[in-house]
């Protein structure tokens, strides 16, 4: 299946006859081998995905087993977008798929199956969302073997930055890769020989925002938990520039309407 000239796809799965997930892709150009479940697409162009939430453990090693701290709502709506400038390539068999080129993608929960969160907004990250920018990033499905929501596990590569709010507690991270597990609510910073992974907290509003700079980073969003390998800690009088100002989508040529 070859498409040119402006392409968008949208994909709905039911259980019980039950919208259980809403999956949405814009491109210029598209292939799909339905064989090999190979894709590829050109953009600019944006990829949204509506689901279910699971109810696998949000746990960070010694948090508190509460239900409110333990599960997620298994009804709750998750929401993901990725825009991206150059490629999407993966395979759809494997529920894998690869951005490059300017890449920023946003994760949180929604009320609604209509519902939206800007990837590009310049106003900071809603409690509960997570903004990623990096230069490419895959997104895999996992746990269909359970049931046929899955979950997401997020690999961001190449000058990797999030921005997140839970619960109004502000965290930055920088590293040069960067992984996010939503069944665990986790964040994985990997930096490089030279340069070390960075997270900068403000558990408080207004307070001094507590800066970990490590070879590794293991973060718990819900938890609050930090570890690190190979690690020094800094306390920083000032908060840290957010994310470097990129051309939001309207900048780049208007080329990804909804």
């Amino acid at each position: 299946l070859v498409c040119q000239g402006g392409v968008t796809l949208q994909n709905q799965t039911l259980k019980n006859a039950e919208l259980v997930a809403l999956d949405k892709m814009k491109a210029q150009d598209l292939s799909i081998n339905h064989t090999t479940g190979a894709i590829h697409a050109n953009g600019p162009g944006w990829v949204s995905s509506i689901r279910m939430g699971s109810a696998n453990p949000i746990m960070a090693p010694g948090a508190s087993t509460s239900p409110t701290t333990a599960t997620a709502d298994p009804r709750q709506l998750q929401y993901l977008e990725v825009d991206f400038d150059r490629t999407a390539e993966g395979n759809l068999n494997q529920r894998s798929l690869t951005f490059f080129g300017d890449v920023r993608g946003v994760h949180g929960s929604v009320d609604r199956w209509d519902a939206r969160i800007d990837p590009n907004s310049v106003d900071g990250p809603s409690p509960g969302q997570v903004r990623l920018t990096s230069h490419s990033l895959t997104v895999t499905q996992t746990g269909l073997g359970s049931g046929p929501r899955g979950t997401l596990e997020i690999e961001a590569r190449g000058n990797a930055v999030a921005e997140g709010n839970e619960s109004g507690q502000l965290f930055t991270a920088r590293a040069e890769k960067m992984s996010f597990i939503q069944a665990k609510e986790q964040l994985i910073l990997e930096g490089t020989g030279r340069t070390d992974a960075q997270l900068w907290r403000q558990t408080q509003p207004g307070g001094v925002p507590e800066e970990s700079a490590a070879r590794k980073i293991l973060y718990w969003l819900r938890t609050q938990v930090v570890r690190v390998d190979d690690f020094k800690i800094l306390n920083l009088n000032e908060t840290p520039q957010p994310a470097a100002n990129r051309p939001s989508a309207a900048a780049r040529g208007q080329a990804v309407p909804r």
